[in-house]
């Protein structure tokens, strides 16, 4: 296509433009704002009721956390959260790819372990624990505050 100006493509550009900007701000007559208010409403509540019905699982940090020590943690949960879940430790500054270590599987219901630090951790990193689900990992109930481990004791 050539136009007076021999910039055709500029041409075009400018009328699809025009057209998708008349197709994304004009509202179609069968969609009348109670309608649309309804319908956003309706949206709204499932999304709360969606995020209410995942996972409760609260973890609680490390107390006293020492590189190559065993240290505690805990957790809460409610009756409706999955019976498993897998806890990652991971670098806090590098979220969310920063994963340290893998404790792999938990029992929810136990609200407690004890777990070992790696001696070869770095003392000068931020850390926080996440619990994921144990099949899709990208899936997070929830982590932890941010914590330091304190140095090797001698």
């Amino acid at each position: 296509m050539r136009t007076g100006n021999h910039d055709g493509r500029r041409l075009l550009s400018e009328n699809n433009k025009s057209r998708l900007d008349w197709l994304f701000t004009r509202q179609p007559e069968f969609l009348s704002p109670s309608f649309v208010d309804m319908f956003s409403l309706k949206s709204l509540t499932t999304l709360a009721f969606a995020s209410y019905a995942v996972a409760l699982i609260s973890i609680s940090g490390p107390s006293n956390a020492v590189v190559g020590a065993d240290s505690n943690i805990a957790w809460a949960s409610n009756p409706n959260d999955p019976a498993t879940f897998t806890l990652f430790l991971l670098n806090a500054d590098n979220l969310p790819f920063g994963l340290v270590h893998n404790y792999e599987d938990f029992q929810t219901s136990a609200g407690k372990a004890t777990i070992s630090f790696p001696s070869t951790l770095d003392t000068n990193l931020n850390y926080v624990f996440r619990a994921v689900n144990s099949s899709s990992v990208d899936f997070v109930y929830s982590s932890s505050g941010v914590f330091r481990l304190g140095p090797a004791r001698a």
